[in-house]
């Protein structure tokens, strides 16, 4: 049985991905300003619609022996 880890060996490769680019916010008024553009929101929209985001945390705790 293969590892469930290999369906992740991948995905650092930046031929399996996307860019990341940073654009600079505008200051107006002191303030940063970010301009969002609607055609990207609807295409995140699309690719987030049929997704599952899960987060698991969890602390184990050992057991103490008050025996002694």
């Amino acid at each position: 049985m293969t590892p469930w880890t290999n369906l992740f060996a991948t995905n650092r490769l930046a031929t399996k991905g996307m860019n990341l680019n940073y654009i600079s916010p505008v200051i107006i008024d002191g303030e940063k300003v970010v301009k969002i553009l609607e055609e990207d929101v609807a295409r995140d929209n699309e690719k987030w619609a049929s997704s599952i985001v899960v987060y698991v945390f969890s602390k184990i705790c050992a057991a103490k022996d008050h025996s002694a």
